[in-house]
């Protein structure tokens, strides 16, 4: 279902569902409703699109971790005290720029869930913005390098 809303000229909410006009229902599929309510709706939608963003920022650590060997990037970080000089090192950054890649997404999270009009990147916008691996002395090699 993909709400949309309108305010008429005299600031009454109205709120619809766009699939039952692409459907052609033969009644007015429009509902009046409370700024309230359409605020509860946008809560839960933005709540619903970080869930699905914090997938996708788990899936780009992971996938960048798998490029250099690694099954995922918990399993390279556990490899902090190996005695194994490379691993050791990719360790210490995986575990820094993940952890600067989550800080700046619940940063980034928080002022849009408290914003009035909260404002969701996509995936691919998020992840352009965030810390990137190289920051933080990650370099990509040969597994097992």
């Amino acid at each position: 279902m993909q709400m949309k809303y309108y305010r008429d000229p005299n600031d009454v909410v109205w709120g619809y569902d766009e699939a039952q006009i692409d459907m052609g229902y033969p009644f007015d599929p429009m509902t009046q409703m409370t700024d309230d309510e359409v605020n509860a709706h946008f809560a839960a939608t933005s709540a619903e699109l970080i869930s699905a963003l914090k997938v996708s920022v788990q899936q780009w650590l992971d996938t960048t971790a798998r490029a250099s060997g690694y099954d995922s990037l918990a399993s390279c970080a556990s490899y902090i005290n190996s005695s194994v000089t490379q691993w050791a090192a990719d360790a210490k950054a995986a575990i820094a720029w993940r952890d600067a890649v989550w800080q700046a997404c619940f940063a980034q999270w928080s002022a849009a869930q408290s914003a009035t009009s909260p404002v969701i990147p996509t995936a691919a916008a998020l992840i352009a913005e965030l810390p990137q691996p190289a920051t933080y002395g990650w370099t990509a090699h040969a597994a097992g390098a």
